[in-house]
């Protein structure tokens, strides 16, 4: 799976259940001293006033991603995360982990407020929330149609769209990141994905995807690359009594 990909899998994943559980329980989340102290990345990016770096280019932001994409092998990291409801005026915050094993296994653990297990080889898609002792059981391929039809913010795997469908903008932070931003050519208000790449080895270190009405930012922590995982890690079985879901067809 391309590091491009994965990062929008993340943000998309939690932006589709984030808004699903919005409309059923729209609830205040509380803000806790780590988000003030450690606030996410949409409040660290820039207003657009740092000027482009000439060495910088879209094409060479692409060759650094694509090497990545051939040397990842796996990824171990922690996140934190906000979503901004904006048209209710709401923010909720999310501390969890990552786990990635080439090429398709994936597992999101959200730890806090509320817990929950988000589990992918890429032919099931797996969620389990404790609180509700509920499994949500999908075909990843029924998944993937439907929310890339909404914004077409999966195909970001294919790097030849990447340039061609979206307007590129490159800057750099007072940290010194490298931000760039992809936006809709077709439709500018449709969606913006904005990453955040370390300086040295071009690495993604967090993202904010802006969905028009929902704002998701996301920052990776403690990030290991190439560490051993077992893909036991990413095996799921339904815990005894939860109540299992079970959305299209499985044949």
């Amino acid at each position: 799976m391309k590091i491009l990909k994965l990062i929008s899998i993340c943000l998309l994943l939690t932006a589709t259940l984030q808004m699903t559980l919005q409309a059923k329980s729209p609830v205040k989340a509380d803000l806790t001293e780590e988000t003030i102290q450690n606030p996410p990345l949409a409040r660290s990016l820039p207003n657009g006033e740092d000027k482009k770096p000439k060495e910088l280019s879209s094409d060479l932001i692409i060759e650094k991603l694509k090497e990545w994409d051939n040397k990842l092998e796996s990824l171990e990291t922690d996140f934190f995360q906000e979503i901004n409801f904006k048209e209710a005026g709401l923010k909720k915050t999310i501390k969890g982990e990552m786990r990635y094993l080439k090429p398709n296994y994936l597992k999101i653990n959200h730890l806090a407020p509320e817990k929950q297990t988000i589990v992918t080889d890429k032919k099931i898609l797996w969620i389990y929330k404790p609180a509700d002792n509920q499994v949500i059981k999908t075909p990843w391929n029924n998944w993937f149609k439907q929310n890339n039809q909404l914004s077409g913010i999966l195909d970001f795997g294919n790097y030849s769209k990447l340039v061609k469908n979206n307007t590129v903008k490159i800057h750099k932070d007072k940290s010194s990141e490298i931000i760039i931003d992809f936006i809709s050519k077709k439709n500018p208000s449709l969606y913006k994905l904005t990453l955040k790449l370390s300086s040295t080895d071009f690495f993604p270190m967090g993202a904010v995807l802006d969905l028009e009405q929902t704002i998701i930012s996301t920052e990776l922590r403690n990030t290991k690359k190439n560490t051993r995982i077992s893909t036991d890690t990413f095996q799921f079985t339904p815990p005894k009594n939860a109540e299992v879901i079970e959305f299209g067809d499985f044949k």
